[in-house]
């Protein structure tokens, strides 16, 4: 997956979805007749156990500025997006290849499995919800882009206990508001939001929403709309 090489690319897309068409995977129960595809916690604990190998392989692992990662940007991409579809590829959702966008109808549904997925004392050798809140937070940090964006906000959002996970990071997401990137500033600012909701202090969350008002009247159109 995201390999350089065509025809490694098009015969990964095949194994894994059916197809080697982007815009053709959908995954959902009524339309991946014959697509065996692991369990959640099967493909969890391996790719989190190679990553933690390869992360003390300098010849394996990646260099992104001052991050390490375990696999390059486009093919930690795309494991991750396969990962959430095996996450939830037992729900009535739509199971494409496109990221979800965090509110909207499907996610009471993921909420509610997400939550029952979740239990308080989990250590992250033994959790399969934990690594892959792990996965995701190194490439995003790394590397800020919607895709690990909106994979983040979803466990988040819908577990929201887990908030802690970027509780040292919550200045560099709100920076993140101020990105180039419309989508981005999106998700982030709700990402934000549930932060603030869940991981402050009341005289933090105050701060936090004078220093909002302000940016709100700024003449930097990123900020505004961010904040």
């Amino acid at each position: 997956m995201g390999d350089i090489k065509d025809d490694v690319f098009t015969e990964a897309m095949k194994s894994l979805y059916g197809t080697s068409r982007k815009n053709d995977i959908d995954v959902s129960a009524s339309k991946k007749v014959g697509l065996s595809m692991p369990t959640f916690s099967e493909i969890t604990m391996y790719v989190y156990n190679e990553a933690e190998i390869r992360l003390k392989d300098p010849s394996k692992r990646v260099t992104i500025g001052n991050h390490i990662l375990a696999f390059s940007i486009p093919i930690y991409t795309e494991i991750l997006l396969y990962m959430r579809l095996c996450l939830n590829q037992s729900l009535e959702v739509p199971l494409t290849r496109n990221i979800m966008k965090h509110p909207c109808e499907s996610t009471p549904i993921i909420r509610e499995y997400l939550q029952s997925l979740y239990k308080e004392g989990d250590v992250i050798e033994k959790s399969p919800l934990l690594q892959y809140l792990h996965l995701i937070k190194q490439l995003m940090i790394a590397h800020p882009a919607i895709e690990s964006i909106c994979c983040m906000l979803e466990i988040v959002g819908c577990v929201p206990q887990l908030y802690t996970v970027l509780a040292k990071d919550i200045n560099w997401l709100r920076d993140l508001m101020n990105s180039l990137k419309e989508e981005i500033r999106e998700q982030a600012a709700v990402l934000y939001a549930v932060m603030l909701n869940y991981g402050t202090s009341e005289k933090d969350f105050n701060e936090a929403i004078d220093f909002l008002i302000k940016q709100a009247g700024s003449k930097n159109l990123e900020s505004q709309h961010g904040a």
